[in-house]
């Protein structure tokens, strides 16, 4: 329940921070480019779905690592660096 409460805080903070980025332009040269917000914005959400997919991985990497550690201790030299 925690982990989920978490990312509806960072979910619910990045969206926060980027309410600037979403506000109507002030004249009708900034409407006709009105993407450079949206375009901001995917790619901040999309840095950021890169980056929990890798900690991710090396979470499991790491895991992985231990757990082969703890079923084979005699093993355990060459998972250490």
């Amino acid at each position: 329940m925690k982990k989920i409460t978490l990312l509806l805080l960072t979910v619910l903070g990045v969206f926060h921070e980027r309410l600037p980025a979403l506000a109507q332009p002030e004249s009708a040269a900034a409407a006709a480019n009105n993407t450079v917000g949206l375009k901001a914005l995917a790619a901040g959400i999309g840095f950021a779905i890169a980056v929990v997919g890798g900690a991710l991985g090396q979470a499991r990497i790491g895991a992985a690592a231990c757990e082969g550690a703890a079923r084979n201790p005699g093993a355990a030299a060459r998972f250490r660096p």
